[in-house]
């Protein structure tokens, strides 16, 4: 009999846990991502040299309101590169926007690399970014006018190919990387 009530509270305890669609992701924090699935990124160094992001997933996870649960919803945007060979792809998160409970901070993890780069990582919460002004900028292929450029003071003590500074259009994604030995990544196209 006690087996049969345990396993009937447990039963409830997940029909009644499962059953619950909350959202923590605000819409500001989800209008962020300005990516969509098949789009493709094409940059180019300073030195010449090319690589290409193709988006391959833009997805809202959410996370059952249970002990040990590290967020309880993301949206995460994946890119895939192509590596040394044509049949070989790296695929990597490129942007994650993260909320723990609807009265938590939200936050954005901007997260790139690109093929001669070392991981940026940058963790922002919303509402800086809402603070930030957005600015003017022009790269030798366009022209931008909602433009927010982050530091990454920590990796100027890394690695030479450290990306330090990024430049975010907010209605285009990445638009440029600097790396810490000065070379500069822009973003070409998008398709």
């Amino acid at each position: 009999m006690e087996k049969m009530t345990l396993l009937a509270v447990l039963l409830c305890i997940c029909i009644l846990g499962c059953s619950q669609e909350k959202t923590f992701v605000s819409d500001e924090l989800r209008n962020v991502n300005p990516y969509k699935v098949g789009q493709v990124l094409v940059f180019i160094s300073s030195k010449g040299k090319e690589d290409t992001l193709t988006i391959t997933n833009v997805e809202d996870g959410r996370f059952p309101d249970a002990i040990g649960a590290p967020r309880n919803e993301h949206v995460v945007v994946d890119a895939s590169r192509r590596s040394r060979s044509i049949h070989d792809f790296t695929e990597e998160r490129i942007l994650s926007l993260l909320a723990e409970t609807e009265n938590d901070q939200e936050q954005i993890d901007f997260s790139i690399s690109l093929k001669e780069t070392a991981l940026s990582m940058k963790y922002v919460s919303l509402n800086d970014f809402k603070r930030r002004a957005p600015s003017t900028f022009i790269s030798e292929y366009a022209a931008y006018n909602d433009v927010i450029m982050f530091e990454n003071r920590a990796n100027r003590s890394m690695h030479h190919r450290a990306i330090v500074e990024f430049y975010w259009s907010k209605s285009i994604g990445y638009i440029r990387l600097v790396q810490n030995d000065g070379i500069v990544w822009d973003l070409k196209s998008i398709d």
